[in-house]
């Protein structure tokens, strides 16, 4: 599992450990200047997917922006668009890459609110940082901050019969899980935190509906699903 995070150009074992002994915040801006060589982008197989399912619409917002991957395929569908983030330094980048176009606002989505604002939402590689007692307020910002029949994108695992990748997961999840509670600041990072069925579950409690597509990535990535929640127009 180790040589899992060993990527090329990428950060080193010991730099990955010092973010982990970080907040969220801290641990991306260290991340930051190796983020994009790291295995934590989100890599273009999976991009490719999820813009398969991206359409023309007046606003978008992403939750998570990071240094900008997926705002870089949203820039090409949507007339405003906005991207969120909790390091300075990982928004210092994607302003850098994307150039000044979006509109990058740094702070705790949890702590942001818009009504019926954005016809599209995504947020991708981003909802094991959000603690499983925070999913529900989450999503009731989700829902409120889409117009009505706005659409909510993201990707997820079904690990289900899968024991090769749920395995390691739970085993990461375990020792963060530990180290929360022995260790402050917090860095929450679950991967099975928001997996289907789960992930659909709680989507659809808080009003949407939602469909699973199936056969969208290439291996490794075939265990990924796009997870596409809409908002219902009344």
């Amino acid at each position: 599992m180790v040589g899992w995070f060993d990527t090329p150009n990428g950060p080193t074992l010991a730099e990955l450990v010092r973010q982990g002994l970080s907040s969220i915040e801290g641990g991306y801006d260290r991340l930051s200047s190796k983020f994009d060589q790291s295995v934590f982008r989100t890599p273009d197989p999976v991009l490719d997917g999820l813009e398969s399912q991206l359409f023309r619409c007046g606003r978008a917002l992403d939750i998570g922006c990071g240094t900008g991957a997926v705002l870089q395929r949203l820039q090409n569908y949507a007339d405003e668009l906005v991207g969120v983030d909790l390091s300075r330094s990982m928004l210092a980048r994607a302003r850098a890459q994307l150039g000044p176009g979006p509109t990058l606002l740094r702070g705790d989505f949890l702590k942001m609110y818009w009504q019926e604002h954005f016809d599209l939402i995504t947020s991708v590689g981003v909802l094991g940082h959000i603690a499983p007692a925070d999913q529900d307020e989450f999503f009731r910002r989700v829902f409120s901050a889409l117009r009505p029949g706005g659409w909510f994108l993201t990707v997820t695992g079904d690990l289900r019969r899968r024991p090769w990748v749920y395995l390691p997961a739970l085993a990461f999840d375990s020792l963060m899980r530990v180290r929360n509670f022995v260790w402050r600041p917090t860095f929450v990072m679950y991967y099975l935190s928001f997996v289907l069925p789960r992930a659909r579950n709680v989507l659809e409690r808080h009003g949407f509906v939602c469909q699973v597509l199936d056969g969208r990535f290439p291996v490794p990535f075939s265990q990924l699903k796009l997870l596409l929640a809409r908002r219902p127009l009344t």
